[in-house]
């Protein structure tokens, strides 16, 4: 019926996300029209890209799921445009490679193309905009196509999502630029959130927000 298999069914009921009956132990399990009704939901948020962990939220706690896919859609809109310049690098390493051109020489490049004054202080503004939760004044720095994805809710969402594990904010520990991307480095009373903004052209071109530990990193 919902196109999956008896094992992530069975995995599915091991981590108490639905419950199936037997009426003897060698008898088959049987799920009710409540746990497939459960099983449909858990099978279009892994659809999504809802991890299980944020699944089982969802399940356990009655959380919103809608919540949760404003949160997750902030977080893969950064990693495409993150991508995006992952893309636009390879091309160029193509076509210098069709060339006979040096593709190494691209790296130093890549190092010349650095961030300005007026980026960095955009950069800022953003941070500190979050921190003050002034969610609404972050959008009209976005690029114009990236601003009817990331909306002043999606944003709001996601650093609640952060907020929640992370407590009270602490310092900025550091800020570091890796070619058109500026990465903040936020210490909060449990746990870091580090804020990358890549930018492209003038303006961002989206918005990533990432758990970090000074010890891990």
């Amino acid at each position: 019926m919902l196109d999956t298999t008896s094992r992530t069914i069975r995995y599915y009921e091991q981590l108490g996300l639905i419950h199936s009956t037997r009426e003897t132990p060698s008898a088959p399990r049987r799920l009710d029209a409540e746990n497939i009704e459960q099983l449909r939901r858990i099978l279009f948020l892994r659809k999504i890209g809802l991890s299980l962990d944020e699944i089982a939220i969802v399940c356990r706690e009655k959380k919103d799921a809608a919540e949760l896919i404003r949160s997750k859609s902030v977080v893969l809109s950064g990693q495409i445009s993150a991508l995006m310049e992952r893309v636009k690098l390879l091309k160029r390493v193509i076509e210098a490679a069709e060339k006979n051109e040096d593709i190494y020489a691209l790296d130093l490049q890549r190092e010349s193309e650095k961030l300005d004054a007026s980026h960095l202080r955009t950069a800022e503004i953003i941070v500190n905009l979050l921190l003050s939760r002034r969610f609404a004044e972050i959008t009209p720095y976005l690029q114009p196509e990236v601003r009817e994805h990331l909306t002043p809710e999606l944003i709001e969402n996601a650093w609640a999502k952060f907020m929640e594990m992370c407590g009270a904010y602490a310092a900025v520990i550091k800020r570091e630029t890796e070619g058109v991307i500026v990465k903040y480095y936020l210490q909060f009373e449990k746990n870091g959130i580090m804020i990358v903004i890549p930018f492209d052209g003038e303006m961002p071109a989206g918005l990533l927000l990432k758990c970090w530990n000074e010890k891990e990193q």
